[in-house]
């Protein structure tokens, strides 16, 4: 019978245990051991490598520390079984075991059986091991596959919506050419819807390209809820019609804007109201209503239908992942779940009102603040470079903010000292007095200093840097000018409620 031959590398300074090994085991049926020994690091890293031994044993006074060096290799990359063995009594495997080792032995209980056990168990858990690694990455791969294969059809049917908009204003538009009555104002509604409905469908593919790069953008960019809102029907037309419903959208406050990455917030509503239609098909009486109120500091989106309300035992389950009533349609039970994670990445809620007498879903987000006209905003912008300033007043400008300008710190402090300002957006490095220094100044000599801005154009600089600097609110160039200000200015009002 030949000898199944398992390669075992024995690690160790003592050579007198290496030999004990060797002789122990000798001649066990079916197995033929064949022993290399080390005690330099360096060699044995490269030997393990090489991927040529089918386990390691480590003679304890190699030490944990000398381990240390070749862990990595042994555990991390080529995951080979090792079991310990000491001559010292006194020795405990704990720590050993904690490192990953399989087994730990005492040399004065060293027998054949035993150690080939230990042996023959190692290699097996090790199989094992890698089976079940293996199998988890299949079922990763195989469940990464199923999703993005169910996104791609969502995705089409997506890109389906605006594309029959665009078309359908397409052929507007070209009647209205052809029959030489040009009307100016539908030709520049039509010509704006295609270029929104244009624009998600760029957005909708960016987003599946980053699905499958693992790396979703999240951009929040200010959103006037009527505008978006304004879309809804339109994408929303085909399941609609199918229904036979109708949509009905209620006034919108004026002004009621919220930070928001648009296409997410529109596919939430979307998803919602497309189930709002599957539940209301069988009825007599088939609408959809969508209305927007202020609530306090946030916008609350309602959007109810004319079915009954859900019964209580499902309305504890249908914002669970993979809970469904639509298991006859073919639903995946993810719509709900995913609409909640991505409500709740824009400080939102989404919830159910239970208390309604309809089924009727709320979306509260926090809203975008304006700047009271008798309690207007003055801003000290602080940089050397004119463009920058150009830039930032414009955005500061159109939310009718009092805006200065100086180019270096020296200028920019003795603006402080003549006028009253609430918040300064300096430049962090510039000739003459830097930011640093400014603000320094200001938080020394300045009775109530303004809230304090820091712009770099250094990617070294870090939060913990500002600490150090006393500082909290910083910005890397290259930045969206918008969304600094929005930003800025959100938290200024948050500040001030609270001191006041």
């Amino acid at each position: 019978m030949v000898k199944k031959r398992v390669k075992a590398l024995v690690l160790g300074e003592n050579e007198k245990l290496c030999e004990k090994i060797r002789q122990v085991l000798q001649g066990i049926a079916g197995i033929e051991y064949i022993l290399s020994s080390s005690e330099d690091t360096k060699y044995a890293r490269s030997i393990i490598e090489s991927k040529i031994n089918d386990v390691v044993i480590i003679e304890e006074s190699f030490g944990l520390s000398n381990f240390d060096k070749i862990k990595s290799i042994i555990i991390d990359n080529n995951r080979v079984p090792f079991i310990v063995i000491s001559a010292d009594l006194r020795a405990e495997g704990e720590a050993w075991m904690r490192v990953g080792a399989t087994d730990f032995l005492q040399e004065e209980a060293l027998t054949q059986g035993l150690l080939d056990r230990a042996l023959r168990l190692s290699i097996e858990i090790n199989k094992n091991e890698a089976l079940i690694t293996s199998q988890q990455i299949n079922v990763s791969s195989s469940l990464r596959l199923s999703a993005l294969a169910r996104i791609s059809s969502e995705v089409i049917h997506e890109i389906n919506n605006p594309l029959a908009v665009i078309l359908g204003q397409a052929s507007i538009m070209n009647r209205v050419i052809k029959s030489g009555n040009l009307k100016v104002d539908m030709i520049t509604n039509g010509t704006e819807k295609v270029m929104r409905m244009g624009t998600r469908i760029t957005t909708i593919v960016d987003r599946l390209r980053g699905y499958i790069r693992k790396s979703a953008d999240h951009t929040f960019e200010r959103v006037m809820l009527s505008e978006l809102l304004d879309e809804i029907p339109d994408l929303c037309h085909r399941r609609l019609q199918k229904a036979r419903a109708e949509l009905v959208v209620g006034d919108i406050p004026e002004e009621l804007a919220i930070d928001c990455s648009p296409i997410e917030i529109s596919q939430v509503i979307v998803n919602l109201v497309n189930n709002a239609c599957d539940a209301i098909a069988p009825l007599a009486r088939r609408k959809i209503e969508i209305n927007v109120k202020q609530d306090k500091g946030n916008a609350v989106i309602s959007i109810a239908d004319s079915g009954n309300k859900i019964p209580a035992e499902i309305a504890d389950k249908i914002f669970q992942p993979f809970f469904t009533s639509k298991k006859a349609k073919g639903g995946s039970g993810l719509g709900l779940s995913l609409s909640r994670d991505i409500v709740v990445l824009h400080r939102g809620t989404l919830t159910l009102d239970r208390e309604s007498e309809n089924t009727n879903f709320l979306i509260i987000l926090p809203r975008v603040h304006e700047i009271d006209e008798k309690e207007k905003v003055t801003v000290l912008l602080v940089d050397d470079e004119p463009d920058i300033l150009y830039i930032l007043e414009e955005e500061l400008s159109e939310r009718s903010c009092v805006v200065l300008q100086a180019s270096d710190g020296e200028k920019a402090f003795e603006l402080i000292q003549r006028n009253s300002i609430d918040i300064v957006i300096s430049d962090l490095k510039m000739p003459s007095c830097d930011g640093e220094e400014l603000y320094k100044r200001i938080q020394s000599e300045i009775k109530k200093p303004p809230m304090f801005v820091f712009i770099t154009g250094n990617p070294d600089m870090s939060e913990d840097d500002l600490e150090n600097i006393g500082a909290s609110h910083l910005f890397h160039k290259p930045f969206n000018s918008r969304e600094l200000v929005e930003k800025v200015l959100a938290t200024f009002l948050e500040e001030s409620k609270k001191a006041a």
